[in-house]
């Protein structure tokens, strides 16, 4: 069954889009409207790494856009922890009509959001009662949730947990009364004053937050890798991708292409492989990578214990510890390719230094230019 989510006519008339909004921006916002993660209730579960897959960009073009739309334009927000977002105005200009098939989809799908204080900010820009209803319900039900486990628990740890959670409900409020009180005409609503701030100070928590627990890139990250050629393809494509942006350079679509046709020609793990010996060799190009995986096809080394195991016997030759051992194909060839590479550029230097009695001819036709 497909999905269509509608995008009014009026969104390139809107005197914010036209004046705020850069094409980056424009092309973003269409995306976080319209991607295959979004729900009919207008919060959904999305990574970073998924936006930059699907977008063809990088993690760090994609961070920039998220914190642009969070503390500058202010029509969204990312809960870190649950990896979700909420689209402020997605109510307001997605809900023509109610009904109870309408309702029932928006039930469902409430009932899977992990950070309920969402919930209100959309449902508070529901036009239909019966819709708004549904909405109601849920965040009515957190706030009773919270109270009746203060009140039935006198320990302390589960009281800081109400005291925070009924904190947080607070400034969502809070955040939802200056929403409401926004100009209706403007298809951008903005937050007032103090929400801005309070926003703000939201956001760099979350931005410091994440710098403190996010690693330093290490140049192979081989502890990362936990994923195997049973793996979704989804997934092997990501994490290549991920590791090609932060150890070899940017991944444009024409990379990650190429990437995605090295995993069907061979595998993950010798795709990774490769990437991991580029690396290492500090020979950071796809050209290189390609010639690696190449060979894996050649050898019929789709694993990396075969791949590994062929290394040791590699290895065990060049230090004699194993004499019998035959020198892999793809290391001849390599070597053969080296030899015949550096025996051509010797050849074209060679023939570009004039000789003996070149130097000699052109001795006498300066002199003879002299004397003329």
């Amino acid at each position: 069954m497909s999905v269509y989510r509608t995008v009014q006519t009026d969104f390139w008339k809107d005197p914010k889009i036209m004046e705020d909004f850069t094409p980056e921006d424009k092309l973003f916002y269409l995306y976080l409207l319209t991607n295959p993660n979004t729900t009919q209730c207008g919060i959904y579960s999305i990574t970073k790494k998924e936006m930059a897959f699907q977008l063809g960009y990088s993690t760090e073009t994609v961070n920039a856009l998220m914190d642009r739309f969070i503390t500058y334009h202010k029509l969204i927000d990312y809960h870190v922890e649950t990896r979700e977002l909420v689209i402020f105005n997605w109510a307001k200009y997605n809900f023509k009509r109610g009904g109870k098939p309408v309702q029932d989809l928006i039930k469902s799908e409430l009932a899977k959001v992990k950070h309920q204080p969402y919930i209100e900010i959309v449902g508070k820009h529901v036009p239909i009662d019966g819709i708004r209803q549904v909405y109601e319900s849920y965040y009515v039900s957190y706030d009773d949730s919270c109270h009746e486990s203060h009140d039935e628990s006198s320990d302390d740890s589960t009281h800081q947990s109400c005291n925070e959670s009924t904190n947080e409900s607070s400034n969502e409020k809070s955040l939802n009364q200056a929403i409401l009180e926004e100009n209706d005409e403007s298809y951008h609503e903005s937050y007032d004053e103090s929400s801005e701030k309070n926003g703000q100070t939201e956001t760099k928590t979350k931005t410091e937050s994440k710098t403190e627990t996010k690693p330093q890139p290490q140049p192979q990250q081989q502890e990362k890798r936990q994923l195997t050629n049973d793996a979704p393809v989804a997934e092997q494509l990501s994490d290549l991708t991920s590791f090609y942006q932060n150890n070899l350079g940017l991944a444009t679509p024409h990379t990650i292409s190429m990437l995605e046709g090295m995993i069907e020609d061979a595998s993950y793990e010798a795709t990774r492989y490769a990437l991991e010996q580029a690396v290492i060799q500090e020979k950071r190009s796809l050209n290189y990578v390609n010639r690696i995986v190449n060979r894996c096809i050649s050898q019929k080394l789709f694993t990396l214990s075969a791949i590994k195991l062929q290394e040791q016997r590699r290895q065990q030759q060049q230090t004699g510890t194993n004499p019998d051992a035959k020198t892999p194909e793809w290391l001849v060839e390599e070597e053969r390719e080296s030899r015949e590479h550096a025996a051509r550029k010797k050849a074209e230097l060679e023939s570009e230094v004039p000789g003996d009695d070149e130097i000699e001819a052109m001795l006498q036709g300066l002199k003879g230019g002299t004397s003329a």
